[in-house]
């Protein structure tokens, strides 16, 4: 398991470079237009409404608990800490630095390196209020004014490069999503495209590496929709290949000298794919309207191309528009909307196909009316989708309405109320981590994927035994979104399963791994403080059945079990980079045990609670676990460079 925010407990010892310079806004506030709460700030294509915001010697001051502060830092996947009492509030990015600002102090540490804010952190009342411009550049997120409102411009602050044998690996970290796209490909040089964001990278860049050696960058568009364009120079031919993402907010990009003949064949191609994509029509905006009869969303075109569009059988709702590129900021956050949960736009094409695809989750089965005009397509949801509505359709924008009438809307059906004893009707969804071309982590002959979807199968047996219903987010090695997805799509599907089912709990199980073969211990994390009492029981059984070290119950900003709406956790098992738990991981009876222990503290858990999330008074015997004084996380550089291993263990057993 990757992806591990750092604990608090390390950020004293931790001397890790944040590898980012900014300047500080060089304007003045009064040249941004001024609302009842502050500047008008724009970010990701949206009006980012803060509650309250107090503007002192260039800086912007938000409290903590602000709902726009957190809805900036949920579309950065990000996570603020702060309980009130606390000297320090502690804020992890997406890419799990660290940024702790001290009460009443103006300096602050990213990972570990001072840093200084134009004004302290302030407590006033009950409400702690923070640098809101210093935590947007720790986040690689730049103010800029533009038409007298406030941009806020999420940048590619950060560049990796890694020699792999006979190609270089370039992994590039921004502030939110990077869907880049290969605009050319010739022997000697590639040509990047990061739509919707800009950069703070050099210009220039030597690199010795045998598939790189020189890099350029550019930034152009607008301050609301810029481009960055990125340039790979190859000391010789070289072929560049996309590889999976470690994180939300990263980039690989692979250059192999060493390129097949059918490698070199797709480069001399590349020409016409180029010509492919600049011949696309841009998708030049998008904007999204909630009112009580609808959430309509309005896509603007610089043509009329071709569309096509599907409803998904878990709520999940998408339409692909042909021979376009994005020319806006790609999209993907999270909605509050009762009808929309969230909305994904991004760039999903190839170079001689180009296409953008809208992704929306949806709840409650909205019907969909689709109409057009010469250079706008709009979607409005509204009513409910009658059983009998079509559920893909086809279309050209400027030529072609569709409409599927909404019927009215029902009454919905009365949620059984569940025993606390036989569990007869308590769905549990089980996510097995990783899958299909996520390998997950892979160490002394083991591989993730493999080991946590048989422990899913075996604990599915046994509460299915006991009387419970049971649905697995993969039951098979596969993606459940798609192969080689992003991380988001692939996250979110895994939720949309369980949140679209309506079950009871939700079990994430994975395989914890380090860059130390030292380390070793089971953990169970939650992210909801009402979840924490689910967490430490089924630590607690878990530890018991299993004879390992207790790492306890721990807190964690996991996206599966943040993002799914019924009590959920996930546990790492054991560390399969220790030689000894891999031991224990290779033997069935031992992942058996896993089962028996999760199973068990679901069953304590639930014959105490109801069916949604419960405060912990209920289970005030139960002890929480302070965070581990350890970072059970593998270091950056190794999770980026994957390859396939093999499994010769007794899993069929």
């Amino acid at each position: 398991m990757n992806r591990l925010p750092v604990p608090i407990s390390k950020l004293a010892s931790r001397c890790v470079a944040a590898g980012l310079a900014l300047a500080c806004l060089a304007m003045p506030l009064s040249a941004v237009a001024q609302t009842a709460h502050g500047p008008e700030l724009w970010f990701l294509g949206s009006r980012l409404i803060v509650s309250e915001a107090r503007s002192a010697n260039g800086e912007l001051l938000l409290a903590t608990d602000d709902a726009g502060l957190q809805r900036f830092l949920a579309k950065l996947g990000a996570h603020l800490s702060y309980q009130p009492g606390e000297c320090y509030v502690v804020v992890t990015a997406a890419d799990h630095r660290s940024i702790v600002f001290a009460l009443g102090s103006s300096q602050y540490t990213i990972d570990g390196q001072p840093q200084d804010a134009a004004v302290p952190v302030t407590n006033e009342a009950e409400h702690v209020l923070v640098p809101f411009f210093a935590l947007a550049r720790a986040l690689y997120v730049v103010p800029v004014a533009s038409e007298h409102a406030l941009i806020l411009q999420p940048q590619i602050a950060d560049v990796e490069t890694q020699a792999d044998g006979s190609r270089t690996v370039v992994l590039f970290h921004g502030a939110a999503v990077l869907h880049p796209v290969i605009l050319s490909s010739r022997p000697n040089e590639t040509v990047l495209r990061f739509t919707g964001t800009a950069s703070t990278l050099p210009p220039e860049r030597d690199i010795a590496s045998p598939g790189l050696n020189h890099m350029s960058v550019a930034v152009t568009g607008s301050p609301r929709n810029p481009t960055t364009v990125v340039t790979l120079l190859s000391p010789q031919r070289a072929h560049a290949a996309f590889l999976p993402t470690p994180d939300l907010t990263s980039a690989v990009i692979a250059l192999d000298t060493n390129a097949t003949s059918s490698a070199t064949g797709s480069v001399s191609s590349s020409a016409t794919n180029t010509q492919s994509v600049a011949n696309a029509i841009a998708v030049t905006d998008l904007h999204e309207q909630a009112t009580p009869d609808a959430f309509t969303v309005t896509i603007s075109l610089s043509g009329q191309p071709n569309y096509a569009w599907r409803f998904l059988g878990d709520g999940r709702f998408y339409i692909d528009i042909h021979n376009a590129s994005l020319s806006t900021a790609p999209r993907d956050e999270m909605l509050t909307d009762p009808r929309v949960a969230s909305l994904r736009l991004r760039e999903n094409g190839t170079e001689s196909e180009p296409n953008v695809r809208l992704a929306l989750t949806l709840v409650g089965g909205p019907a969909l009316s689709i109409q057009s005009d010469a250079k706008t397509l709009t979607l409005r949801f509204a009513g409910q989708r009658a059983a009998d509505a079509l559920r893909a359709g086809q279309g050209q924008v400027g030529q072609t309405v569709l409409v599927q009438q909404p019927i009215e809307p029902v009454a919905p059906a009365p949620v059984p109320v569940m025993s606390p004893v036989g569990f007869s009707r308590g769905l549990i969804v089980l996510d097995p981590g990783h899958g299909g071309s996520d390998t997950g982590a892979q160490h002394n002959g083991l591989t993730e994927k493999i080991l946590t979807l048989d422990i899913a199968r075996r604990l599915r047996s046994l509460l299915v035994a006991q009387g419970w219903s049971v649905k697995m987010t993969r039951d098979a090695d596969v993606d459940v979104y798609a192969p080689n997805d992003s991380a988001r799509e692939e996250l979110q599907a895994r939720c949309d399963i369980a949140n679209a089912a309506g079950a009871r709990y939700f079990v994430s199980i994975h395989i914890n791994s380090f860059t130390s073969p030292d380390l070793q211990g089971t953990t169970t994390y939650y992210y909801h403080p009402q979840d924490a009492a689910f967490a430490a029981i089924v630590e607690k059984k878990l530890v018991s059945a299993l004879g390992t070290q207790n790492d306890g119950a721990q807190k964690a900003n996991y996206y599966v079990i943040h993002h799914t709406t019924m009590p959920a956790i996930l546990v790492e098992t054991a560390f399969l980079s220790n030689s000894d738990d891999a031991v224990l991981l290779r033997q069935s009876s031992f992942r058996q045990s896993v089962a028996l222990g999760i199973r068990d503290g679901i069953n304590a858990y639930a014959s105490g609670t109801g069916t949604s999330r419960q405060t912990t008074d209920d289970h005030d015997d139960v002890s929480v676990a302070p965070p581990s004084q350890r970072e059970s996380s593998r270091d950056r550089s190794q999770t980026f460079v994957r390859s396939a291993a093999s499994m010769d263990d007794d899993l069929s057993q």
